[in-house]
Parts: structure tokens; C-alpha cells; sequence
């Protein structure tokens, strides 16, 4: 006999929601203390080329933000800007560029993203979007 409730129960656990991916995002920022980073849409790449990617102060912070990309599926490369240097990026694939930047635009590792209830149900519904499914 085929467990229905369980196979839907595993399969809703593999579910990332967009409030999900901000509380991540605000514990980063909670416990960054003076380490910085941000998401920027016009980095350019060691080829010249416009990327959008995370710039990180330490190895921790890219470390964290990177798990938080890999969870959601979004290919990446890590950059240094010389081989002593612990500030780098996480420039994201031109493939997730797009999901990439619709999370993470603007993003500040000194912003918290707090949900709030408007009361506006469209609003309100934002944070529980599925933005990524794991498989």
C-alpha cells in the first residue's frame, strides 16, 4: 500500500518558500556582526562581462550565502580578486541570473527582511511562494 501522506509530506519539505529564503537571508545579516556583503546586478567578471553575484567580506559570509544559493538550486562560481584574499563574489549563472535577481536584489547584509501581515492577502501570500523545489 502506497503511503500518499508521506510521500506528499516528504515532498513538501523539499520545498523552499520565498520567507524561507529571507529568514536565511536576516540570520546572515543577524549574525554577520562586521563582516559585509551584498547582492549587485552589474559586477563585472574577470572576462569583462556584466554578472550579477554576491560580494563577501570573509570566507564565512560567502560560505553561508553559497549553502543558501545550492539550496536553492542557482549555479555559481566563486571569485577572488588575488589568492591571499578573503573577500571575494558568488557570481551566479547566466541560467539563475533571473530567479537570482528577483530574490536577492538590493540585498544588504545590514537590511533585516522582516514579513509583515498587511492584511493584504496578495501581499501576505508573497512570503509563503515556493521559489525553489529540491529534488
Amino acid at each position: 500500500m502506497v503511503n500518499k501522506k508521506g510521500i506528499f509530506n516528504k515532498a513538501s519539505s523539499r520545498v523552499i518558500t520565498y520567507g524561507e529564503v529571507m529568514s536565511r537571508l536576516n540570520e546572515i545579516s543577524k549574525n554577520a556582526g562586521t563582516d559585509v556583503a551584498n547582492y549587485n546586478r552589474k559586477l563585472k567578471n574577470a572576462a569583462g562581462d556584466y554578472v550579477s553575484a554576491f560580494e563577501f567580506s570573509t570566507q564565512e559570509l560567502g560560505a553561508k550565502l553559497g549553502r543558501l544559493l545550492s539550496d536553492l538550486g542557482i549555479k555559481y562560481t566563486t571569485a577572488y580578486d588575488s589568492i591571499k584574499s578573503t573577500a571575494g563574489r558568488l557570481e551566479i549563472a547566466d541560467a539563475d541570473r533571473a530567479r537570482a535577481d528577483e530574490l536577492f536584489d538590493m540585498w544588504i547584509s545590514w537590511v533585516i527582511v522582516e514579513p509583515r501581515i498587511t492584511g493584504n492577502a496578495e501581499l501576505d501570500a508573497k512570503w509563503q511562494r515556493d521559489v525553489s523545489k529540491t529534488r
